[in-house]
């Protein structure tokens, strides 16, 4: 089940996603379903700070550590890899960084349990293999990934 939804944390219309075994109680699912929503919902304002200074370290690392293949050589040469990695992708603070984040979906998962889990995924242009995901669990925050 795929529906959009708009969301105070981000200030905007995001996409939420809801994947559930068919073999489970509808009548449950749709229950613990509508509760991990509202646990979204009510997710506090103030992390969408954390999640912009968590951004900006993803990217500072990835700065640091990735070789990028569409970085030219001259810039490379001329800068040192980690900075000719930011004048390419043209960030330097950490509110650059989450306006190039794209949110693409909320994923909602394990509605067998009591506790309400739900994982903000981002496509982000210095990693776009992996991404960025913030994982909430009961509207806290517990991990980046």
């Amino acid at each position: 089940m795929n529906k959009t939804i708009y969301s105070k944390l981000f200030d905007k219309e995001v996409t939420l996603s809801v994947y559930h075994d068919q073999r489970q109680n509808n009548e449950d699912v749709s229950i613990r379903i509508d509760e991990s929503i509202n646990a979204f919902l009510r997710i506090d304002t103030s992390n969408l700070q954390v999640i912009k200074s968590e951004i900006w370290k993803h990217y500072n690392t990835c700065m640091v550590n990735i070789g990028y293949g569409c970085v030219p050589d001259e810039l490379i040469k001329e800068h040192g890899n980690t900075k000719a990695n930011q004048i390419h992708f043209g960030c330097f603070d950490e509110e650059c960084t989450y306006k190039k984040a794209k949110l693409t979906e909320v994923y909602f998962h394990d509605f067998e349990s009591e506790t309400s889990y739900c994982s903000v995924f981002f496509e982000i242009p210095w990693e776009d293999e992996h991404g960025f995901a913030v994982h909430f669990k009961d509207s806290e925050i517990y991990s980046f990934t």
